[in-house]
């Protein structure tokens, strides 16, 4: 009986720090489902998937020109402090092709301008000799399978 009583006594302190330590729900994040994106003139499409934090959205995504590449990811997307009014896109990925100038770590950032949510975006990838970049406009999209066959013209060409 004696050594039971000791493991409570042990083990309830361990219980309440645990406790203590556990996400409470109103950090939990909100699955907001998918947001597709695509870029006038190029045949690439984006797909993300958004979760909700209280202050941003993260995204995971992956960006398809048929197949002639593709990249992952993730990223972010909030209110911008810089363009008021206006929402932040910044997405980091990487591929295994010789797109983009076989710069095989790409970033796009765009400002994103209501109601439309469309707006420019800049994409520079890293990592060979020579540097990629391109701007352009960023549009949202319906996702829908059919996009992810579309070919070229593409971003990354």
């Amino acid at each position: 009986m004696l050594t039971a009583m000791k493991r409570v006594f042990f083990l309830l302190p361990v219980v309440v720090v645990l406790m203590a330590m556990a996400p409470t729900p109103s950090g939990a994040l909100t699955d907001l489902g998918e947001v597709c994106f695509t870029f006038p003139g190029f045949g690439d499409t984006i797909r993300a998937e958004i979760q909700q934090s209280p202050n941003i959205a993260m995204l995971s995504f992956r960006w398809r020109l048929g197949s002639s590449y593709e990249l992952g990811g993730a990223g972010t997307a909030s209110p911008s402090s810089v363009s008021p009014g206006s929402f932040m896109l910044a997405l980091v990925g990487a591929h295994g092709t010789s797109s983009f100038g076989g710069n095989q770590t790409c970033s796009l950032f765009a400002t994103l301008n209501p109601p439309t949510f469309s707006g420019p975006f800049r994409v520079q990838c890293s990592g060979a000799a020579t540097p990629f970049a391109v701007t352009g406009t960023i549009n949202p999209a319906a996702c829908n399978p059919s996009a992810d066959e579309v070919t070229g013209p593409g971003l990354g060409e």
